[in-house]
């Protein structure tokens, strides 16, 4: 069973450390770097982050070879993302997770 939206907003503050999930489902540390408030429990904890790459490996299969140089950098800026509600067996990829959940 998930957290509940209440628990979420609690837990997404500006500085916490979160679990960006790759389109892959692989998942990345991040920290929240700036937080909305919450109008709709479905995107609970929306939020920006900074979240820390695995170098190119992370880059899409078909990203361009300037695409891929960017993931070089191993920081990537994820806007609008929300913590990632787990259903049985998956989660949503581009939405987050706290590490306590992993």
């Amino acid at each position: 069973m998930g957290l509940q939206p209440e628990q979420i907003d609690k837990m997404a503050k500006v500085g916490t450390d979160i679990l960006f999930i790759m389109p892959d489902g692989e998942l990345r540390p991040g920290k929240i770097v700036h937080r909305w408030p919450d109008t709709n429990p479905e995107m609970a904890g929306y939020c920006n982050a900074v979240v820390f790459l695995d170098g190119t490996n992370d880059a899409p299969a078909d990203a361009s070879p300037e695409d891929r140089a960017k993931y070089g950098n191993c920081i990537m800026w994820a806007t609008s993302i929300y913590h990632s509600q787990p259903y049985p067996g998956q989660r949503r990829p581009g939405g987050y997770i706290f590490p306590q959940e992993a």
